[in-house]
């Protein structure tokens, strides 16, 4: 029954960064990532048009209007003479300004378009992702959800989701910078090819050294930071679940120091990652400035290189640009080895939390149950059950007794299909449960389990849980067996009267009256009862009666029950001591032969 949990190291592993969201994100999306793609490639290009467009207008302007060097000059005084316009000097440099402006008009629309097209996608993915982990979540096997944790699961349903939505954001900045920086270096190569071999060789080697040194670390850190993340969501939901017992045991300041522990323990590589991040930006732009000094040098001293003042500020605007988006490409693959643990955790989540396994066959009504040789265990553990036999069958009340930790509840979670037994079979009708759609027999279910839990809703939605189909008659029917209408109606606002976080607003017996009204609102054709005899006050414990006394006759009822006291009716009464069934019989029976029920009994009667 133990899940299989994939290592970090499996899902991670080695693999190149492209590779790694080549096969995580891109392959999935290439539809919307090829039109995110086009639009980074029209706005590089429109980039680089805006800046090469300052070249002729500095011939112009150092040669104080003479625009005859200028080929590009030439091409727009042969358009204005072709469109009925006056070409001279003037008249040329405007048309050339404005169609720049034009082209920067282009490049920053592509752009707007380009970003919002691309937070238009993450967005959608994220909510793809969320939708998709919290459908598994539902649908696991409920074994994988108790070995996986709360902590975990909440991580789960929302770090990766947004890291997924980060990751697409910069793996369309990455490819952004990537496709500036190719259209930059194209046009530095036509201004002067041994400046961009200069610079290329330089950029190479610079980008080559940080990415050695910084990628395997950022990944390092982003597997911590994700895993304190995971321990402080772990730590936040005990705590809240659990305030009572913090406050009854004065704990405050001990989960109140673990949690700082925790907080502390993530400053340490939030700090490295930062210094990840912007490094590269500092070492590109220390680069940047020993080069303007470098080729200013060279256009003032050496004039034979064939460097003209308006190539070279044509040629330092490229730099800039070129400087700018390497800095980002490095950037963003720190950031995106950071993001690496929260989205390989998507496809860990969809491993590790594997569907529950859905039979074909489907039965229209139940008349007998039977756990033959029933065994349950977890791992190399002594088995909670340890063959077990038993019959339920139709019109029959039977209650499990037996001390705590016996295995009574095992049974019901069985029963539920809610496990499944690590040997023998649970018959229903004469077929494996294992062979039925589960989904199916559960409708068949009503589910009084031993923690009773409420949603933060209204008392019909608890009852209902948010089925529409169910009418108001049907939950007042329920709610009257359940000995809970009464007290709505004495509500303000009835039926649609908020119970609170986990009922918190209601009494322990008011929440135990909604649960068995939930549970019998069906008419189940199989009613457990986990613990549900264990009333708070006396008007549930009539409610419990009452439905029992309501489908006795229709149903299988099957009570688990830790007070011998209250199941003294029952048609069988099993108990159970680590996890064997030690005596059955009715209340009766058992009582003349003197066995452990009848010293248990005789015991619970004196205290």
């Amino acid at each position: 029954m133990m899940s299989h949990k994939p290592s970090h190291q499996y899902l991670l592993g080695n693999e190149g960064l492209f590779s790694f969201y080549w096969r995580s994100l891109i392959r999935e999306n290439l539809r919307p990532i090829g039109l995110i793609t086009f639009l980074m490639l029209a706005s590089s290009l429109f980039q680089m048009g805006t800046i090469g467009l300052a070249v002729p207008l500095l011939e112009a302007v150092q040669k104080g209007g003479s625009t005859a060097p200028s080929r590009v000059l030439e091409i727009f005084r042969s358009a204005l003479r072709r469109f009925g316009f006056v070409p001279d000097d003037q008249a040329v440099v405007l048309a050339v300004l404005a169609f720049a402006s034009f082209v920067f008009v282009l490049y920053s629309g592509s752009l707007l378009l380009h970003q919002y097209l691309s937070a238009a996608i993450a967005e959608r993915l994220r909510r793809d992702t969320k939708d998709r982990l919290f459908q598994r979540f539902l649908y696991c096997k409920y074994e994988d959800a108790l070995d996986k944790g709360r902590g975990a699961i909440l991580q789960d349903l929302t770090g990766p989701p947004n890291d997924v939505y980060t990751a697409l954001i910069r793996l369309s900045s990455l490819f952004t910078a990537l496709f500036n920086t190719a259209a930059m270096l194209l046009f530095m190569l036509y201004l002067s090819w041994w400046m961009t071999l200069l610079v290329g060789v330089l950029a190479m080697l610079g980008v080559y050294g940080t990415r050695r040194i910084l990628d395997r670390r950022a990944q390092d850190a982003g597997r911590k930071i994700y895993k304190l993340h995971t321990d402080e969501s772990g730590l936040a939901v005990d705590s809240v679940d659990g305030l009572k017992i913090i406050k009854a045991h004065r704990a405050e300041e001990r989960i109140s120091g673990r949690f700082r522990s925790l907080l502390e323990a993530g400053i340490q590589p939030s700090l490295h990652l930062a210094l990840f991040r912007y490094l590269p930006a500092f070492i590109n732009e220390f680069a940047a400035s020993i080069i303007v000094v470098v080729f200013g040098c060279v256009v003032l001293f050496r004039p034979s290189f064939g460097l003209s003042f308006p190539i070279l500020v044509a040629f330092l605007m490229a730099i800039r640009q070129c400087g700018a988006s390497i800095a980002n490409i490095n950037a963003t693959v720190v950031e995106l080895q950071t993001l690496r643990r929260g989205v390989a955790a998507v496809a860990e989540a969809m491993q590790v939390t594997s569907p529950e396994k859905l039979g074909t066959r489907f039965i229209s009504s139940v008349s007998e149950i039977r756990l033959e040789d029933v065994s349950v265990r977890y791992g190399s553990k002594e088995g909670i059950l340890q063959g077990v036999n038993i019959a339920l069958r139709k019109g029959t009340v039977t209650a499990i007794a037996g001390p705590t930790g016996a295995g009574k509840t095992t049974i019901a979670q069985l029963v539920s299909g809610l496990i499944s037994p690590s040997s023998g079979t649970v018959w229903v009708n004469g077929i494996d449960l294992q062979d039925l759609d589960l989904r199916a027999w559960r409708t068949k279910i009503g589910y009084v389990s031993q923690d009773v839990f409420l949603f933060n809703a209204s008392i019909r939605d608890n009852i209902t849980l948010w089925d529409e189909h169910v009418s108001q008659a049907d939950i007042e029917s329920a709610a009257k067996l359940a000995q809970l209408h009464e007290f709505v109606e004495t509500l303000p606002e009835g039926y649609l009267t908020s119970v609170g976080d986990r009922g918190l607003k209601l009494s322990g017996g008011q929440c135990q009256r909604i649960a068995i009204a939930r549970a019998i609102l069906i008419r189940p054709e199989i009613l457990l009862l986990d613990e549900a005899t264990s009333a708070l006050d006396n008007l549930t414990e009539k409610a419990v009666y009452e439905a029992i006394r309501a489908l006795r006759t229709e149903a299988i009822v099957v009570a688990v029950a830790h007070r011998l006291s209250t199941i003294r009716g029952a048609d069988q009464i099993i108990l159970l001591e680590s996890g064997r069934i030690v005596e059955t019989g009715t209340h009766q029976s058992l009582m003349i032969e003197g066995g452990p029920y009848s010293k248990l009994f005789e015991t619970e009667s004196v205290t």
